[in-house]
């Protein structure tokens, strides 16, 4: 096919240059494409110029045909890239002038050389880019100014010259090409003149081996697009009727990848029956997963295992899966020591698919070491190499999974060097075509993780991967506007309007969305209430749609009464339909439904069954709850050992409330009795990268307090309380506050204190509400000190303590003394339990002159129990007095007396009148007095 290639003056949208390159070598492919535009001359590479929606290889094809020249950047990547050898045959095919530029000397490869030999090279190895890519753009120059068609005709005059390229052909050579076109002629005129001798053909040259093969060629390309896949179904049809019975299970896998796993069903099934146990394996892979068809771990355990005896190797991938969620029949338990062990056997498999992603489960058993196997970096690490290795098609996935392994390393100091490390594989994975690689990286800039925090630059990624068909971006979109992250504002009409789209498109977890917004009265509230019919209709949907995380939110709203009358049966009947669709959320709330006891008593042996049930099944929150009641010992012996290793786990899959409880675990030193600072910074900064505001706050008390091997750092602490309160961290205010007004590290500066006091009141902070009222207070402004101290008095003991103290002291000239006011305020003080001597004496006023004598008597009873003060024994012994109560009145008058009472009034005379008119006549009471009885 000739191509008509013209110089244009200014750079047009039609392409003309088509740019060949590995994926691993993109950098230089950029740097060629941006010299040859800035010449004006248009270039088209991918994954640039793929528009969103467009399969790959048809993209390619459409690509070549358009474009004249074709230029290959030759490396050892490229040499050895099955689709670049690829681009190179379909070069050749169409006629395109062919020009090789050659970043490195290495030996070609031999089906490279088939089309390259008789091409003229452009040599750049040992010479700088920037000088090479000029040369290189002044050669294609001169081919678009011929201003002719170029054929391959002309390609092979542009090598005469080339010594690099004179060969001499041997006679076998010649004799051998001779024949080559002799064969072509043949078969050409038998399929022109002949169409039913080519059917004739086909079986001598190519038998149902040669069709399963070809099949297998077209199934493992790199790009898996719909041209392949349609090539692929071809000769599997044909192997198919010729016998082979294994067709049949990778005509189920083509239907899988189009999503119809209806006849995907019925080709495992029928391959089975022709005895293609590789099929008993494709079923029970279906089974397993419940992908349009009913979930049944009990068949997918009895056809994988039918499978593995009649030695399918591919089987053994799911076992090992099975195994390592702990749903195979085998074991009790997850096992991932013995998941490997499967593992292990399925790499003999033949499916390069199943080889691949065996890796990666491999890969991923060693990043998260669970189950016995303890964690491995490099080793994760190899396994995801070679999970790219062994089959191309996979590198996206490879590289994306390479950037989640830097992201689960724990080592804290060298953090934003592993997240660096994972923007890097994130952004080879999407050139790769990973799409889920771009949404990620948008999520890297949303929570600031190896890069600065930006809001807006996460959307561009976002949409960018939305673009390209990644609607699992439109729901980040979403959640950006949801919830608001600087520069972006919050904007729920905005996060509606993305999590639609994405629904529209079938993303369920959008659906759930939506339903929680209503549920939630974050949207379309109903005479200012929250739609909880809507709520409903959006988590049905979306549990429908296959979000089954949604039935454990349905259960809640019945469980909690919302929009619905409270359900205990109905919530626990929505649970259930979760569990039997394996959904470890469902199975934690299951958990949590018997914890609480929602069935009369708590049920503690069933709650962490099921807690162990949700566990295995991927929930971060039962891992934390099994930790939970091993702290506290519920159902269990009480272990700390092993409460750290379930929140560990929980933690280690970004848990941030396992994450939190874990550190402060160790900051409180639960587990030893001393604290662990080094570590509780460690996972406190581990739940700061992932954006929880708790987290940045205890980062910056750690540093405030000096809990660091560095000392105090007020710098370092008030970086981490800003970013906290710019998070919405209300307790970080009172100490920017308390640093203005101290001048620790800011400049001593009250008004700025107080501007800091004031966002925290806003919050209701108890430090700011606190700290602003003696501001107020000192100040002369009682009342702006009164209205700080009410914000927080409920919750807050100081708070309260002070407001009881304004009104039983009394300010002169602005608040009278009243013990009246005082009570409430010195109760709610009393209830959270202040244990200074000061304060139950002061309670005991109050109680005794607002004539509560029985309340009172305990006051004074509780300041007593300090260092027996005399004084309050006495007082004690008087509110007896006025409930006629002598006895105790006698004992405590007595106890006064024992430590040395010195007021004014007799003790010694009242106890000796008492007794002598009979008023105390207890045995206990007189053997206790008798030191001041007279005889």
């Amino acid at each position: 096919m000739d191509a008509n290639i013209e110089k244009t003056d200014n750079l047009t949208e039609t392409p003309v240059v088509f740019i060949s390159y590995s994926s691993k070598n993109k950098d230089i492919a950029d740097v060629v494409v941006a010299k040859m535009e800035q010449h004006n001359i248009k270039c088209w590479y991918a994954p640039r110029d793929i528009r969103p929606g467009d399969q790959w290889v048809n993209a390619i094809k459409n690509a070549l045909v358009k474009t004249g020249v074709f230029v290959l950047i030759y490396t050892e990547e490229s040499n050895s890239s099955e689709q670049v050898k690829n681009e190179v045959a379909l070069a050749f095919n169409e006629g395109k002038v062919i020009v090789p530029f050659k970043i490195s000397d290495c030996d070609m490869d031999n089906e490279l050389e088939y089309y390259l030999t008789r091409v003229h090279w452009l040599d750049a190895f040992n010479i700088p880019l920037e000088k090479s890519t000029d040369s290189l753009v002044e050669h294609v120059e001169s081919l678009l100014e011929n201003g002719k068609d170029i054929s391959y005709k002309d390609n092979v005059e542009l090598s005469k010259n080339n010594p690099q390229n004179k060969k001499k052909k041997s006679c076998a050579g010649l004799i051998v090409s001779l024949a080559a076109v002799l064969i072509a002629v043949i078969l050409t005129a038998v399929v022109v003149f002949a169409g039913g001798l080519s059917i004739v053909l086909i079986n001598v040259f190519g038998g149902s081996a040669k069709m399963m093969n070809k099949g297998l060629e077209y199934y493992n390309t790199r790009y898996l697009g719909e041209e392949d896949n349609k090539k692929a179904r071809e000769y599997f049809e044909k192997a198919a009727k010729k016998g082979k019975e294994d067709a049949y299970y990778y005509l189920g896998k083509l239907y899988e990848r189009e999503f119809d796993f209806k006849n995907a069903e019925k080709c495992y099934k029928t391959g089975i029956e022709n005895g293609s146990s590789l099929s008993e394996y494709g079923l029970a892979y279906l089974y397993a997963n419940g992908k349009d068809v009913p979930l049944d771990i009990e068949k997918a355990n009895e056809l994988v295992n039918d499978a593995m005896d009649k030695g399918c190797v591919e089987a053994y991938y799911l076992e090992g899966l099975l195994v390592q969620k702990g749903l195979s029949d085998k074991f009790e338990n997850a096992d991932a020591k013995e998941a490997l062990e499967y593992y292990e056997k399925a790499l003999e498999c033949k499916d390069l698919q199943i080889k691949s992603m065996t890796y990666i489960n491999m890969g991923d058993v060693y990043k998260k070491g669970v189950e016995g196997v303890e964690k491995d970096f490099d080793k994760s690490f190899d396994y995801y190499m070679k999970a790219i290795e062994c089959y191309e098609a996979n590198e996206g996935l490879g590289y994306f999974s390479i950037a989640l392994l830097y992201l689960s390393c724990d080592e804290d100091l060298k953090a934003d060097d592993y997240y660096r490390a994972a923007l890097e594989y994130y952004e080879k994975a999407a050139e790769a075509g990973n799409l889920e690689s771009m949404n990620r990286m948008g999520y890297m800039y949303e929570g600031g993780r190896g890069c600065i925090q930006d809001g807006e630059k996460a959307m561009e990624y976002y949409k960018k991967a939305s673009e390209n068909g990644n609607y699992y971006s439109l729901y980040n979109m979403g959640v950006l506007y949801e919830h608001g992250n600087d520069p972006l504002k919050k904007n729920t009409e905005k996060a509606y309007e993305y999590y639609k789209k994405a629904s529209d498109l079938g993303y369920e977890k959008a659906m759930k969305a939506i339903g929680l917004m209503y549920c939630n009265g974050d949207y379309g509230l109903v005479d200012d209430e929250p739609d909880y019919n809507m709520a409903l209709q959006w988590l049905k949907k979306a549990a429908e749609n296959g979000n089954y995380d949604s039935y454990s939110e349905l259960g809640d709203m019945y469980l909690n009464g919302m929009g619905v009358e409270t359900d205990y049966l109905k919530a626990k009947e929505y649970y259930q339909m979760g569990c039997d669709k394996c959904n470890g959320a469902s199975m934690n709330a299951m958990g949590y439904y018997y914890y609480k006891g929602y069935e009369g008593k708590p049920d503690y042996e069933e709650a962490m069954k099921w807690f162990k049930k949700a566990s295995y099944n991927g929930s971060s929150t039962a891992k934390r709850n099994i930790g939970l009641m091993y702290e506290n010992g519920e159902g269990v012996e009480q272990s700390y050992e092993e409460a750290e290793k379930w929140y560990l786990l929980s933690a280690e899959e970004d848990n941030q409330m396992a994450i939190n409880t874990l550190a402060f675990m160790y900051y409180n030193g639960e587990k030893t009795g001393e604290p662990d600072n080094e570590a509780a910074y460690k996972w406190f900064k581990k739940g700061a990268s992932l954006g929880n505001k708790t987290s940045m706050f205890m980062v910056g008390i750690c540093y405030y307090d000096g809990r660091l091997p560095e000392g105090r750092d007020y710098e370092k602490a008030y970086y981490w309380f800003t970013k906290a309160a710019e998070n919405g961290e209300k307790l970080a205010y009172g100490l920017l506050g308390e640093m203005s007004k101290e001048g620790r590290y800011l400049p001593k500066d009250i008004d700025k204190a107080k501007e800091y006091y004031r966002k925290g009141v806003e919050l209701n902070d108890p430090s700011s509400c606190l700290n602003l009222g003696e501001i107020y207070y000192d100040e002369g402004n009682y009342e702006g000190a009164v209205e700080c101290y009410k914000k927080v008095w409920e919750e807050n003991m100081e708070a309260a303590y002070r407001l009881g103290m304004i009104y039983y002291e009394g300010i002169e000239g602005v608040v009278s003394v009243n013990y009246l006011s005082a009570k409430p305020y010195f109760k709610k003080v009393a209830d959270m339990g202040m244990d200074d001597e000061e304060f139950w004496n002061r309670f005991g006023v109050i109680l005794f002159e607002t004539e509560d004598n029985e309340a009172a008597a305990k006051c004074f009873e509780k300041a007593f129990e300090f260092n027996h003060n005399p004084k309050a024994a006495y007082k004690t012994g008087i509110n007896y007095f006025y409930m006629n109560d002598y006895e105790n009145a006698a004992i405590w008058f007595g106890k006064a007396l024992e430590n040395g009472y010195d007021g004014n009034n007799d003790l010694k005379g009242t106890i000796n009148e008492w007794v002598k008119d009979g008023m105390v006549i207890k045995p206990e009471t007189l053997e206790y007095i008798a030191p001041w009885l007279e005889n």
